[in-house]
């Protein structure tokens, strides 16, 4: 008998639907216990819904189902219970949302429902005082409930990651999580503000595109996780005109493309269709920005494939401008070591993003993709950060002081003439590269982005070039450079 009875525990304790609350939270529980609904025709309600309850709903295959977007609806049913009288809290760990709506159930009849809430509404006027949707439940002893979620969004993907929580714990848990945000934040901040110093002193273009790559990333992390609503009107991000929350995943791209442009241009200046592409990607871009951020406006009469159409539209752009973008470093690698250091920095932001997008499905990943987006890309920044410190601790920790540069070990380039004279010219490896890049057009500025060095440095290897050459001018060291075969 005890046999018979280990053999059917875990078949019993399988199909058990109702999940028996306790003081911990219940994530693993909900995981295999969670039903789910995609409502197409947006027609289901509560009431629809209570009448039909086996009818429509099937066994989630995944902890965070996935809905997608449009003006479709999503549905998930959980039926919970506890041993006591007791409070908890019912948690989405999610704070975008355009349309949500919760509802208690106890034998049949709802007992408790906020509906019509979204990301633009007040935390004060929600159930709970929280940037997240949370929902008090107090719970008599021995009685089933069910708790119904309807949600919906427009343009990004409809997901519902449930936990319920005692409520000591919870706000012990957010104290915690707030406090960990906090310290991120303010280290991308301090890494924004150090990126804009160094491009001011410096003049040096490209960590002015890389601080506006990073003050993006904090835009995103900020509006993903509800921080913008909780402390500012959210008319002033969203209102009946204008969505600014599109600009910044656009912008991430958009300073992509101008930081890679400026430390591969040299790499690649004898294949400039890289370069040109990325210019033209940029443009259409752009041109995708425009009818986003003015969604509001035109977003209310469109249809729901429309929406699923030029949703997928600009997500297959970002991934195809994304492939292009490492396709255009790898192009670079041998002969740029920034290249090198980006192709490894990107692996950890490519996978918190693809994987629980688009593989949840297969993987069943159990994280909210903005602490994945989170984990990932500061991997990246803090790699490129140290990276480009150590490109320009030369000028900063020596040339400051020294007012010159210069390379420790110069070259000596022997350059024969057609007179079959040899001479030797003491330039060092970067005056030749130097002499190189604005034989092929390249601007100080376009130098400075690529080399990691300011434009001043620039100019004093040029005049260093002079003087060994007895010269006084750019034009004429190129021709003389053309001239005697050193390009």
């Amino acid at each position: 008998m005890r046999l018979l009875f280990l053999i059917l525990l875990p078949f019993t304790t399988f199909c058990q639907k109702t999940i028996w609350l306790n003081s911990n939270w219940q994530k693993q529980e909900i995981r295999e216990r969670l039903f789910v609904l995609k409502d197409s025709s947006n027609t289901l309600t509560i009431d629809s819904l209570l009448r039909h309850n086996q009818a429509y709903f099937h066994l989630s295959k995944v902890g965070i189902p996935n809905f997608g977007w449009g003006k479709r609806t999503g549905w998930v049913r959980l039926e919970i219970a506890s041993k006591t009288d007791n409070q908890y809290l019912f948690h989405i760990n999610s704070a975008i949302f355009d349309e949500l709506s919760f509802y208690l159930v106890n034998e049949g009849k709802v007992i408790q429902s906020s509906e019509n809430l979204s990301y633009l509404t007040p935390i004060v006027n929600r159930a709970y005082v929280h940037r997240d949707f949370v929902f008090p439940l107090q719970l008599k002893a021995g009685k089933k409930y069910m708790v119904y979620l309807k949600g919906k969004n427009l343009l990004n993907s409809i997901k519902f990651p449930l936990i319920v929580w005692n409520p000591r714990v919870f706000e012990k848990s957010d104290r915690q999580l707030n406090f960990f945000w906090g310290i991120i934040i303010g280290i991308l901040i301090l890494i924004v503000i150090g990126n804009f110093l160094v491009g001011y002193l410096l003049n040096m273009r490209i960590f002015y595109f890389y601080g506006m790559y990073v003050l993006s990333l904090i835009l995103l992390f900020l509006h993903l996780d509800g921080f913008l609503y909780e402390y500012l009107p959210a008319g002033l991000i969203r209102n009946r005109v204008i969505d600014l929350t599109q600009y910044f995943s656009y912008s991430i791209f958009f300073w992509s493309i101008l930081f890679i442009i400026s430390f591969t241009k040299l790499s690649l200046s004898d294949r400039p269709f890289f370069e040109r592409t990325l210019r033209v990607l940029s443009i259409v871009f752009w041109i995708l920005l425009l009818p986003s951020l003015f969604s509001p406006i035109w977003i209310a009469g469109a249809s729901d494939i429309y929406l699923q159409f030029s949703a997928w539209i600009a997500r297959i752009f970002f991934v195809c401008l994304l492939a292009f973008l490492y396709f255009t470093v790898l192009a670079s690698v041998r002969k740029n070591t920034m290249s090198r250091i980006y192709i490894v920095s990107v692996i950890p932001p490519t996978l918190s993003y693809i994987l629980p997008q688009y593989f949840n499905h297969i993987l069943d990943i159990w994280i909210v993709q903005p602490y994945a987006y989170l984990f990932g890309f500061l991997l990246e920044i803090m790699i490129l950060s140290v990276a480009m410190l150590v490109r320009v601790k030369e000028y900063l920790f020596v040339n400051i002081k020294k007012g010159v540069t210069t390379e420790a070990q110069p070259q000596v380039v022997e350059i024969t003439e057609k007179k079959n004279l040899v001479e030797q010219i003491m330039l060092s490896k970067r005056e030749i590269e130097i002499l190189t890049a604005f034989a092929k057009g390249f601007t100080y500025q376009d130098i400075s982005d690529a080399m990691f060095i300011s434009p001043h440095t620039v100019r004093t290897h040029l005049k260093n070039i002079y003087q060994k050459l007895d010269i006084s001018s750019k034009a004429e060291a190129v021709k003389i450079a053309m001239e005697r075969g050193w390009l």
